[in-house]
């Protein structure tokens, strides 16, 4: 494997995720309304202000809109860089849960599939967050 190759892991892959949840192929998608200002603003001061979706594990969130971003970090233990899609998920209260989890990610692109996306939707998607472990990594899912 090349120095390169080694010190970063191929860009594309939240792309292809975002690309695959909306059928879009621009690494963003929300589906809020983001016509004026104020739900520009709006959309910005939820994603900032969100909680971890962590948090939430265990409970029900009544999913309204969605935020999905392409992200890249640093992995703590490999030094890395990682490319995933950083979901945040707003509920009908207007309280906003974020997580950049593949697995999230994956539930998504499952539902988008059978219901269409959240601007279709004629009540919320209620979901649970749920934790799993696979050897000493930690993922979360959503159930439904």
């Amino acid at each position: 494997m090349s120095e390169a190759a080694i010190q970063h892991i191929p860009q594309n892959q939240p792309q292809n995720q975002v690309t695959k949840i909306t059928e879009e192929d621009s690494g963003f998608y929300t589906s809020l309304q983001l016509n004026t200002r104020a739900e520009k603003m709006a959309m910005l001061k939820a994603v900032n202000n969100s909680l971890p979706m962590l948090d939430k594990v265990g409970e029900e969130i009544a999913v309204v809109d969605v935020v999905l971003q392409a992200v890249s970090f640093p992995n703590e233990e490999t030094g890395l860089i990682e490319d995933t899609v950083r979901t945040t998920l707003i509920d009908a209260d207007g309280n906003a849960y974020h997580a950049a989890s593949k697995g999230i990610a994956i539930s998504l692109q499952q539902a988008f599939k059978v219901l269409g996306d959240p601007t279709t939707w004629e009540e919320p998607l209620v979901v649970t967050v749920e934790q799993g472990n696979r050897g000493k990594f930690r993922y979360l899912t959503l159930k439904f």
